[in-house]
């Protein structure tokens, strides 16, 4: 049995619509929420922002945190990249987009640009990161001495 707020396709949808749309008004509840969510929007509206989409995250998230509520100087689009860069379905596919406000329409160009140098395109190339280290840790510090204090770098 389907729990309410389970997507379902429109096939399933019909098949459950004759079994419970005459049957209790309960039946019809859980059905008017299986419609609302089967919709192109779901709970949400066109346009509400990407900020307002509940989603599962992880260690991305986790650092966009991090990041906004320890004073970061990083620009909001560099915050978006942070958080976003993993949802795939946005930016490979194209999904959600009829929900981004036009802050996120902005940011998900450079967030574009950034995935030319993520996961996918490393290069088999050693670094030598004793080498490099100074380098990143003095971007570090001049993008948020803040961040790097709490962090302990």
């Amino acid at each position: 049995m389907m729990h309410a707020g389970a997507i379902v396709s429109a096939n399933q949808y019909l098949a459950l619509r004759q079994l419970y749309c005459v049957t209790s008004t309960s039946g019809t509840i859980w059905i008017q929420k299986i419609l609302l969510i089967s919709t192109k929007n779901g709970i949400y509206s066109e346009g509400c922002g990407l900020d307002t989409v509940m989603i599962s995250w992880g260690h991305d998230d986790y650092m966009y945190l991090v990041a906004k509520e320890h004073g970061t100087t990083l620009p909001p689009a560099a915050l978006f990249i942070i958080r976003y860069h993993s949802f795939y379905p946005l930016h490979k596919s194209g999904a959600y987009t009829h929900l981004m406000n036009a802050d996120d329409v902005e940011n998900l160009k450079w967030l574009e640009i950034f995935n030319k140098y993520d996961l996918y395109s490393k290069s088999k190339m050693r670094i030598d990161v004793e080498k490099v280290k100074p380098y990143y840790l003095s971007l570090i510090e001049k993008v948020s001495t803040t961040l790097v204090r709490k962090l302990g770098v």
